[in-house]
């Protein structure tokens, strides 16, 4: 199979000083951090992707603020290449994060930015530089 690049998009989720991380289970990177988002489809929005990918993994209404930043990374699957664009976001309302996707998240963790960066990130190496970059200029 020939490796394709496609575009996603990742929310950061500020509450109180801590954000919004997803811990994935078997089969896929089964320990590896990310965060809410996922893929945009042919033709759709991403800002509106962004809304429903978030509202998929984790049930919050998000309002899209500013872009972070953007990320890649070749998923170790496939081979494909992602190419993901970072927002910082407001969720609505705050409650516990829960699981709509086929995704197999394990577990959610409202973590600081330092507390993060600690963590396991698996290939996303590029999103570890980005969220140390925008902690120092914070």
């Amino acid at each position: 199979m020939a490796e394709k690049m496609y575009c996603a998009v990742k929310a950061l989720i500020e509450e109180c000083g801590r954000f919004l991380f997803i811990e994935y289970g078997p089969p896929l990177l089964d320990g590896v951090l990310d965060l809410p988002g996922g893929r945009v489809e042919k033709g759709e929005d991403p800002l509106d992707a962004l809304v429903r990918e978030v509202k998929e993994e984790t049930s919050f209404d998000v309002l899209v603020g500013k872009p972070v930043g953007v990320y890649w990374l070749i998923r170790e699957n496939d081979g494909d290449q992602v190419n993901a664009m970072l927002f910082e976001c407001k969720a609505k309302t705050i409650s516990a994060p829960a699981n709509t996707s086929p995704d197999p998240i394990k577990a959610f963790h409202w973590l600081t930015l330092d507390e993060a960066l600690g963590k396991n990130f698996g290939k996303k190496t590029t999103l570890k530089k980005l969220l140390s970059s925008y902690s120092s200029l914070r």
